[in-house]
């Protein structure tokens, strides 16, 4: 693990205002068009092309969406798929259809240094509501934004901060005090608030609040040390030798947790994942699939700045591992919370790890 890891978990609450109909899995909805909202409110330059733009180094869009290595660095230089700094967790029901007045909450995984462009996030989600998603475009108004901790880990305390509301031409309306040592074991923090075209900010300190390595490490001393179910609840991509798998074997999983969590620690903390690479492998061939219950999903999307479609299918269900697991605990851990695997923007490769004691 590294110590600069640092990943914020967010709520985002919606409320309808004209009559929606959306996919039963609402990922690439919700990811499609935030996309172009995201592209709306930052993009100064309105090019397709982000590569010859000369505010690329200095673009929220740019990073968040086309991140790069820095042009000095040498490590990771030739990887072609830079994961994003984010993940949007579409909400786990099937409902296709929803009426003026109606909620729909679901969760935002910021990742590193994308947590510091939560504002961005939010501006965009406002963009996107104005504009409407789905066949119908019906719109929306994003009420609420909540920092909570999973796992029912405990989250850092928070300081004595200033808080308060401002309307839309920054004027602070109301000001109040988050209480030094508020509730902890998993406790939320409401960052962002609508109310009848007010803008409240009512908590601050939200990298402060973001989990760590000692959060995963905690989650990581409870998972068992010889068996661990692992369940793919949303089409997990995982892939060897270029080619997507339907047969998640335990090497071949280490291998695309190591991947991304290797990319997340360089991209967007800075910082190089502290791991013998070939020797985490080698132990991994000795853990076994013990019974394995899995399917394959089929998904297309179309994308608009692509001009193309994309079949993004994946495995879903359970998959028992048995062996010495000392050794992954806490990538097994991580990838909880980041996911694993390809298109991760869209909610795909979200599992959870099943055993007596370990919760998820």
């Amino acid at each position: 693990m590294f110590p600069e890891l640092k990943v914020g978990l967010f709520r985002l609450r919606l409320v309808v205002r004209q009559t929606m109909v959306l996919p039963s899995y609402k990922g690439s909805v919700l990811r499609g068009g935030f996309g172009s909202a995201f592209r709306r409110t930052s993009c100064t330059q309105r090019t397709r092309d982000c590569g010859g733009c000369l505010l690329r180094s200095a673009c929220a869009y740019a990073y968040i969406f086309e991140t790069s290595p820095p042009a000095e660095s040498e490590a990771l230089r030739n990887l072609k798929d830079v994961p994003r700094p984010f993940v949007i967790e579409p909400p786990v029901d099937n409902k296709t259809s929803y009426e003026p007045g109606e909620d729909m909450e679901f969760g935002l995984v910021l990742v590193g240094r994308g947590v510091t462009y939560l504002p961005y996030f939010i501006v965009a989600f406002l963009d996107l509501g104005r504009a409407g998603i789905g066949p119908r475009r019906a719109g929306f108004e994003l009420t609420e934004v909540r920092q909570v901790g999973e796992w029912g880990w405990e989250m850092p305390r928070l300081t004595e901060c200033e808080s308060g509301s401002v309307n839309g031409t920054g004027e602070i309306l109301s000001k109040g005090r988050v209480p030094a040592g508020a509730s902890h074991h998993g406790s939320e923090a409401t960052v962002f608030r609508s109310d009848g075209g007010r803008l409240e900010v009512l908590a601050e300190r939200v990298i402060d609040r973001c989990l760590g390595k000692s959060a995963v490490a905690a989650l990581a001393e409870r998972i068992p040390t010889d068996r661990v179910t692992v369940e793919f609840q949303t089409a997990t991509r995982i892939t060897s030798d270029g080619n997507v798998v339907a047969y998640p074997d335990f090497p071949r999983f280490v291998r695309a947790l190591l991947r991304r969590q290797s990319a997340l620690a360089y991209f967007h903390h800075g910082a190089s994942l502290r791991v013998d690479y070939r020797a985490v492998i080698e132990q991994a061939e000795g853990v076994k699939v013990e019974n394995a219950n899995v399917s394959w999903v089929d998904w297309t999307r179309h994308s608009n700045r692509q001009r193309r479609s994309m079949n993004l299918g994946g495995l879903v269900g359970t998959v028992t591992y048995a062996g010495d697991l000392r050794p992954f605990r806490e990538f097994l851990a991580l990838g909880q919370i980041v996911h694993v695997g390809k298109n991760t923007t869209f909610g795909l490769g979200k599992y959870r790890l099943l055993a007596d004691d370990v919760t998820g």
